[in-house]
């Protein structure tokens, strides 16, 4: 490796004038993009003031059963999820059907291909030993030794 300097080009520089009109550029843009916001608020409320009550009605229908729609997608799921064991954060995120035809095979699928927790082998926590021919008289001269 060599300890000279990397070669870099020189920043380029600007005189006032042309930098004065760049930012007189961007601050007439700001105001246009205000403007135009004010504008596109002020139609939407236009707008919304020349609909019929009918038509506000309709469009709260609208909004209102797409929040109940979402209500009940996600107690379906819920329901699924609680019937096969499967936590709230794994259904949040693996149960993605909308109808309970799909989020129960999703739910079977996901319940299947489950581990048990913690495998346990037969005889955990429990000590039998295994007693053979001549145990005992191991055990009585291991006994003699340490009692002396």
């Amino acid at each position: 490796m060599s300890d000279a300097p990397e070669n870099k080009p020189a920043p380029e520089t600007f005189d006032a004038e042309y930098v004065g009109r760049l930012r007189k550029e961007a601050a007439d843009a700001r105001a246009q993009a205000k403007a135009n916001a004010e504008a596109a608020s002020e139609l939407a409320a236009l707008r919304d003031s020349q609909k019929t009550e009918s038509q506000r009605n309709a469009d709260q229908i609208k909004e209102l059963q797409a929040a109940l729609d979402a209500q009940r997608l996600d107690s379906l799921r819920s329901r699924v999820a609680a019937r096969h064991g499967i936590s709230p954060e794994d259904a949040d995120l693996l149960l993605t059907g909308v109808d309970e035809a799909t989020l129960t095979r999703q739910a079977e699928r996901l319940a299947a291909g489950r581990m048990d927790p913690a495998p346990r082998s037969p005889r955990e926590g429990t000590r039998k030993p295994d007693r053979k021919a001549g145990d005992d008289d191991l055990r009585e001269f291991s006994s003699q030794l340490h009692n002396r």
